[in-house]
Order: structure tokens, then sequence, then C-alpha cells
């Protein structure tokens, strides 16, 4: 049905939105949980907002720990590199003698 559609192509639309803002959900009104994501039948959503809290900061924290291990694992790539491989400038893996070599997560193709 189209009016079906529309609809959950609105509540996603505010979710999403909502889902941006620096906002702790257990610090929230029931007005504002209703504006957010809509009806308290929706238990799976509030449940899964009342666990994180603070979903854009849960999201930087998940962004952080990324970059951390991307590091460590950077690191490990270079301390198994051997003498001859050059990073790639800017990017990632390595290259070898030829310009025309390309190379993926640190394994020369």
């Amino acid at each position: 049905d189209k009016e079906v559609k529309l609809e959950l192509d609105e509540c996603k639309e505010r979710i999403t939105a909502n889902l941006q803002r620096d906002i702790d959900w257990r610090e929230t009104t029931e007005e504002d949980r209703i504006q957010m994501v809509g009806p308290s039948d929706l238990h799976s959503m509030r449940d899964a907002l009342a666990e994180i809290g603070n979903p854009r900061k849960g999201l930087m924290e998940i962004y952080k720990t990324m970059g951390h291990l991307i590091d460590q694992l950077e690191e490990m790539l270079d301390m198994m590199g051997s003498g001859d491989e050059k990073r790639m400038e800017g990017g990632e893996g390595l290259k070898g003698d030829d310009e025309d070599d390309v190379a993926l997560s640190g394994v020369k193709l």
C-alpha cells in the first residue's frame, strides 16, 4: 500500500535524523521519545536505545576504536614488511618498483 510505504519512509527519516542528535535516551521525556522513534509499542528500538544511551557518543567511540585498531594493524604490517618495499604515499598498502604496481591492504598484487 502506497500510504503505508510513505509513512514508513517518513518514520525512517525521522529516526535517522534523531539518532544523529547528541542526546542521552535515558534523560529524555516520554514526549521526546515519541518524537524521536515513535510510540511506546516499539519495544526493540526503545530497549536498544536504553542500552546504548547516547547513540552519537556510541558511534564516536566505535570510530575511535576502529582508528586505534587500524593504527595497530599498520604498525604490525610495517614490522613485517621487508626493507625494499615502500609505502604508497597518502594511501594504504605497499608499492613495488614499478609505478603501475597495485596494492591492497599491505599485500603487493
